[in-house]
């Protein structure tokens, strides 16, 4: 008897992908599926085959738009908290970046601390 655990039901390649990927993958089995019910000369299914792989092509490239949307906001987010120290240096004000820098030590002092406090307690 075989341990039912041990059979792999998951692609991990697949599980990768992006959504869009994937959903475009879908929509072109529905396709090819469309197209072989063509060949067979079943037409009903065909149509309502290649509808479908339509609305799915659809979906994921409206899908693919969003991803595209997040990972710009995600970017500007990132340069913007950044930039200040960055600019700071660039003009030549090295009385705030140090400020800034001070002040970012002190807090990671005050995390690293209260971590150590956590596991001494323990």
């Amino acid at each position: 008897m075989h341990d039912y655990n041990s059979i792999p039901f998951r692609n991990r390649d697949i599980d990768k992908l992006k959504r869009s990927q994937k959903l475009r993958m879908k929509s072109d089995n529905t396709a090819y599926r469309g197209k072989v019910a063509v060949d067979e000369g079943r037409e009903k299914k065909a149509d309502r085959l290649l509808k479908k792989a339509a609305r799915q092509e659809n979906r994921s490239i409206n899908i693919e738009d969003r991803e595209k949307k997040k990972a710009g906001k995600h970017y500007k987010k990132q340069s913007k908290t950044l930039s200040k120290y960055s600019k700071a240096t660039a003009k030549g004000n090295l009385k705030k970046a140090n400020r800034m820098e001070k002040k970012a030590v002190k807090e990671a002092k005050k995390v690293f601390d209260s971590r150590r406090k956590k596991l001494d307690s323990m």
